[in-house]
C-alpha cells in the first residue's frame, strides 16, 4: 500500500479554506433571507353565509395591502382578515386580492350561492270607511 501524502494547510490554503466557507455561509443566509420575496404573499380565504351578510374571513402570510370586490379591507397582526358585505340573493362572485410591499399579488375568487330570503307574512288591517 502506498503512503498517503500528507496535505499541509500553508497560510494561502487556509485562508482559501475560510473564504470558501465563509462565501458558502453568506450565499446561504441569502437565499434564506431572500425565499419569502420569491414566494411572494400568501393567501387563504372563505365565504360564508350569514342572516344578513356574508363574511368573508381568512389568513394572509407576506401581505401588505387587501382588497375584497375593489375595496380595502384592514389586515390584524397575526395576518387575518374578517369583511362582512351585504350581497343580494342569488349567485355572487368574490374577487379577494392580496399584494405585497413590491407590488406582487395573489387573487382568489369565490362564488356562493345565497337563497332568497323568505320575509314573514305580513297582515294587512283595513280599516273601513265611514
Amino acid at each position: 500500500m502506498a503512503p498517503r501524502k500528507f496535505i499541509a494547510f500553508t497560510p494561502r490554503r487556509t485562508v482559501l479554506f475560510i473564504g470558501g466557507v465563509a462565501l458558502l455561509v453568506i450565499l446561504g443566509y441569502s437565499a434564506y433571507a431572500a425565499l419569502p420575496l420569491i414566494q411572494g404573499p400568501s393567501l387563504t380565504a372563505t365565504a360564508t353565509i350569514d342572516t344578513d351578510a356574508v363574511l368573508i374571513s381568512g389568513m394572509t402570510r407576506r401581505v401588505a395591502f387587501l382588497e375584497v370586490n375593489g375595496a380595502p379591507v384592514p389586515l390584524q397582526e397575526d395576518g387575518s382578515f374578517l369583511a362582512e358585505r351585504a350581497y343580494p340573493p342569488g349567485y355572487t362572485a368574490i374577487t379577494v386580492t392580496a399584494r405585497d410591499r413590491f407590488g406582487k399579488g395573489v387573487t382568489k375568487k369565490l362564488s356562493l350561492l345565497s337563497p332568497k330570503q323568505e320575509h314573514p307574512p305580513t297582515t294587512k288591517v283595513e280599516t273601513p270607511i265611514n
